[in-house]
């Protein structure tokens, strides 16, 4: 996808070029043609923030989702692109407040599980 068809405004163009790239500034820049630099002065005109601050909070906005999907952090942390668990909870948890594991907390209850069932939260 040349950087001329990417449009002011394109949310999911924009979207589509940080998954394609698996979130990396230079990939994305290496994908549209055009040097970092001149990605990074495109993108802060048409979304108002830098491209990696920007690919951050898609991977992680994806991250969230998976795990409140999938109910396990491990997963989570790979579909989006991390290969250490450990730093998925660090990025998660400075991006909204919570550690990933709280989260799935107030998602299943303590007490909504059968008797003798499991949590899908980890007790590390």
């Amino acid at each position: 996808m040349g950087v001329r068809s990417l449009s002011p405004g394109s949310h999911e163009q924009w979207l589509q070029v940080a998954r394609n790239s698996s979130y990396c500034v230079d990939a994305a820049a290496r994908q549209c043609g055009i040097s970092s630099r001149q990605l990074f002065r495109i993108f802060v005109a048409d979304m108002g923030c830098s491209p990696k601050k920007w690919f951050k909070r898609r991977q992680l906005e994806l991250g969230h989702a998976v795990l409140m999907r999938t109910g396990c952090v491990k997963i989570a942390a790979y579909e989006c692109g991390y290969s250490q668990v450990a730093n998925f909870c660090r990025d998660f948890k400075k991006e909204f407040g919570c550690p990933a594991g709280q989260l799935l907390g107030l998602r299943f209850p303590v007490g909504s599980f059968a008797s003798g069932s499991k949590s899908p939260v980890s007790q590390d």
